[in-house]
């Protein structure tokens, strides 16, 4: 681990944009750190099969979110103009609340008939919720990026903070008071909607510091015209890719159930955390080496790649065999009895955490290289299908077994 921290303290003093790209990153493992860090207290207030509940809606709301705004949001940084970016947030909040008017209604006529195919009807006397999500969640989204564009990175730290304090706070204090997954999604929605006024607060001050934007009808239908690429492009492969990577979980709650799901989404956020802790940290200080490298030395870009991904592996052995060895009996110490389950699962996801924690930091890695871009794209399409393909080969499996042992 010295020569990470090493390499993170060099990048940081000879990059300034690499120290607020660090900046964002750290409160962003810091806030991950608080919600993990509560989680045994939330694993004795709330079942597995709320956790179940709770990972359907965080999938559902995921999907939802990658299309609400069309993607306009993405370009308010771009325009000179701070006219035009004023416009491009006015349609993007439009579009947030047209949106999430249209899905609530949408969910209140059509959910009976489609979400018992899809596996999304344990939704249902959480609609409200779901409706308080989409718009909170596409509103921060919204106001993030004008942050962005007004480089208020320690504004937007802050709200990183904020919203997972809030979340597990809220969570907490439901939990306490109230029975079932309602808490966990309350808790998601007043966590959401933490940063939605600090952010706000950095779009005002800038209005008030002199940018007088001209909204009308004709401007915000020239505006949109003018960036229609965005929803036209960019929306459908952001959903695509949204709903290939969250289709698991709703597969997985569609075959076999709510608590089936809640333990493996515990074992995938515990998997998960050292990928966020360190794998991001490493990711995104490689992203400038890489960088640096194809403009000085392209032919020693793979050398470099495989280097890291050496250093990786060898980090991830250790790591999963203490996975390994202390679950399940771990897992009943930490989160308590009702989940036990999870602590088998974590068993045998161990073993795929020795690929898991090298494919998905690397990944983090934004860079030309062909060759490696190439497997960043085959590793992006070919997880997913094969987490799908072996949930529906397990749920026929058992199938076939129940029929032939049935009476």
């Amino acid at each position: 681990m010295i020569w990470v921290g090493r390499l993170v303290k060099e990048k940081l003093i000879a990059s300034p944009l690499l120290s607020k790209v660090f900046l964002l990153l750290s409160t962003t493992v810091i806030g991950q750190i608080v919600v993990i860090g509560c989680s045994p207290i939330l694993t004795r207030l709330y079942s597995p099969q709320d956790f179940g509940v709770f990972a359907v809606y965080m999938s559902s709301l995921s999907v939802l979110l990658s299309v609400i705004s069309l993607r306009y949001e993405a370009a308010i940084p771009i325009p000179a103009d701070e006219d035009c970016a004023v416009n491009l947030l006015v349609i993007a909040v439009m579009n947030v609340i047209l949106a999430g008017i249209l899905t609530a209604l949408a969910s209140f006529c059509f959910l009976d008939y489609f979400g018992q195919r899809i596996g999304v009807l344990i939704l249902k006397p959480y609609l409200w919720l779901v409706f308080c999500g989409v718009i909170g969640a596409g509103l921060f989204r919204v106001f993030n990026f004008w942050a962005l564009r007004a480089q208020a990175f320690q504004e937007i730290a802050k709200t990183k903070i904020t919203q997972n304090i809030g979340q597990v706070l809220a969570q907490i204090l439901f939990g306490l008071i109230f029975t079932g997954p309602s808490g966990l999604l309350v808790g998601d929605v007043i966590g959401r909607a933490a940063g939605i006024g600090t952010l706000f607060t950095v779009f005002v001050r800038k209005i008030k510091l002199g940018i007088r934007a001209r909204i009308s009808v004709k401007s915000l239908l020239a505006t949109a015209q003018k960036y229609k690429k965005f929803p036209l492009l960019s929306t459908f492969a952001v959903f695509l890719n949204t709903m290939v990577l969250q289709c698991p979980i709703i597969v997985l709650n569609y075959y076999y159930g709510a608590e089936v799901t809640g333990w493996f989404n515990l074992t995938w956020i515990v998997l998960g955390a050292p990928v966020s802790l360190i794998g991001q940290a490493v990711g995104q200080v490689y992203t400038s080496e890489f960088a640096l490298t194809i403009q000085t030395a392209p032919e020693k870009a793979y050398f470099l790649f495989a280097k890291m991904a050496r250093k990786l592996l060898w980090l991830s052995i250790p790591l999963s065999v203490f996975f390994y060895f202390i679950a399940p009996s771990g897992f009943i110490y930490v989160f308590g009895s009702n989940w036990e389950q999870a602590g088998h699962y974590m068993q045998y996801l161990s073993i795929m955490f020795l690929f898991l924690f090298v494919s998905d930091t690397i990944c983090c890695i934004n860079t030309p290289y062909p060759f490696i871009g190439l497997l960043f794209i085959k590793y992006r399409l070919y997880s997913p299908c094969l987490k799908l393909f072996f949930l529906a080969s397990s749920k026929l499996s058992a199938d076939s077994i129940r029929i032939t042992v049935s009476p």
